[in-house]
This record gives structure tokens, sequence and C-alpha cells, in this order.
């Protein structure tokens, strides 16, 4: 039985483009997110809510978000931003020398410090500006962007880390990185 509260609590996440994940972080640690088990224990209602309103509701792996298909741009202009911010900070920690479980672990994350030091290089600023995310450094577009839409949250070190999901579009966007990799390749080689 859906629960009005949590129902309108949920809704107001999900029309205001933000993700529901599966846990939350606490100190840390993964909790589970009381939101996630309201969508998932009533997840045919809410499929039918949300189509009966005009959009649809969208289960991957440990999250859920609602889209609008009478609105596509918009949302590839979103998934855009968070393509790009994510490719900047998988090659910029890298080429630091940190590997991408910096991004990952609840207990590592990335500091603003390092993040404004990624964004003084001018490749940055262009890739940046390139997303129409204007004029900001890249700690502003992840807050703005990445931590609005729960794609990342801060931990208990004030860093930041990736969510159930920011993990799964990470993996998404570097698992077609490293196809189109290995096509290119390919077709060098005929």
């Amino acid at each position: 039985m859906i629960q009005s509260e949590k129902s309108q609590r949920i809704y107001a996440d999900l029309i205001n483009g933000r993700i529901i994940n599966k846990y939350l972080l606490d100190q840390d640690q993964r909790t589970p997110n009381p939101d996630y088990t309201e969508l998932f224990t009533n997840l045919e209602h809410y499929v039918e809510l949300y189509r009966n309103i005009g959009f649809e509701l969208v289960f991957r792996d440990s999250f859920f978000f609602i889209r609008d298909l009478d609105l596509g741009d918009t949302y590839k202009e979103v998934a855009i931003k968070i393509q790009v911010t994510l490719l900047i900070l998988a090659r910029k920690i890298t080429e630091a020398g940190y590997g991408y479980d910096l991004l990952e672990s609840e207990s590592a994350g990335i500091s603003v410090q390092q993040m404004d030091d990624i964004s003084k290089q001018e490749e940055v600023q262009k890739l940046i500006s390139a997303a129409k995310l204007g004029k900001k450094t890249l700690p502003e577009v992840v807050k703005d962007v990445m931590v609005e839409k729960r794609i990342m949250q801060k931990n208990s070190h004030n860093r930041f880390v990736l969510t159930d999901a920011g993990k799964y579009f990470f993996s998404q966007l570097f698992e077609k990185e490293i196809l189109d990799k290995k096509v290119s390749e390919k077709a060098s080689l005929e």
C-alpha cells in the first residue's frame, strides 16, 4: 500500500530530476533509503501512477528516476552534463595517480581542493563550457549537477563520492568508451 507522505516526498524529488538511490550515506556507511524501499515495494502502483501523469518510472539496478517522454532533449542535456563531469573527474584523478576507487569508496572521495586544482586547467574549462555548464568551477558543477541530481554525495570527510546511480552511470560511460576504443583499434588493423 502506497504511503501518502512518502509518496509526496518521492514525487517532489523525482519531479525535480533527483534520483532515488537504494542507499543513503550515513557516517560513511550505506543505509537503506526508505523512499527507495517504498518505490520498490509498491513498484506496480508507482509505475501506473507515474504513467497516468505522463512519466515513465525508470528502475535501474539500485535506483529510480522518472522520464517525461515528451521532453527528450532536456534529458539529453542533463545526461551530457553528467557524462562530461564524470569524464573530467575520471581522467583527471587517474592523471593525478589515483584509481577510480577515489570516487567509488564511501570513505574516500574527491575534495573541493582537488577539484579546484582540476578546474584551473584550460582543457577542463573548455569541456565545462562546451557542456553548457557556464563559467563554473568543477566544485560548482559537482554541487549543482551531480549532488543535486544525487549522482554524487558528500561523505563525513567533506569529500564527494559516487552514489549507486553515479557508479552505474560511471560504469556505463567507461564501458562504452572501452568498446569504442576496441572497435577503433580493430578497424585500424583491417
